[in-house]
């Protein structure tokens, strides 16, 4: 018998490393496409919430520009001869019935119904990190209050 024959022990431990290594590759990969997925799945869902809020933020500006020009026709009863019967005659129709589509009035547009919020740089206060809650966020998310 050759000096470098294996034994039965050795074939079946190389057998053995090489099935740990297969099953090891297999987890990792099983791993990265569930971390593809929940990130393709988070990206589908931010992607509806997005459309949903562009949809509801459509809507609710349709109706700003509806109601401005129900404001508008208003503003003219005020500067009409008589203003009461002006405006008794634009109520006693649905005032709403011939506002021309797409169009806002005059000295009025969307740039008056959307809110911009502007961030405000923040300086960390040093008290507030030493509190539970500060020492919290701290250590665990990186925010500093």
């Amino acid at each position: 018998m050759p000096h470098d024959a294996k034994t039965e022990n050795e074939m079946l431990r190389q057998r053995l490393s090489w099935a740990e290594g297969e099953l090891h590759r297999i987890d990792m990969e099983a791993a990265h496409m569930a971390i593809a997925r929940r990130e393709e799945l988070a990206a589908e869902e931010a992607a509806k919430q997005l459309a949903a809020q562009r949809a509801a933020e459509a809507v609710a500006l349709e109706q700003h520009r509806r109601d401005a020009w129900l404001n508008f026709r208003i503003d003219q009863c005020h500067e009409a001869k008589n203003p009461n019967d002006a405006f008794v005659a634009l109520m006693s129709r649905d005032p709403y019935s011939d506002i021309p589509e797409s169009v806002w009035p005059p000295n009025d547009g969307p740039e008056n119904y959307r809110a911009s919020v502007a961030a405000v740089p923040t300086v960390a206060d040093p008290k507030i990190e030493t509190t539970r809650l500060g020492a919290l966020l701290k250590d665990r998310l990186g925010v500093k209050i």
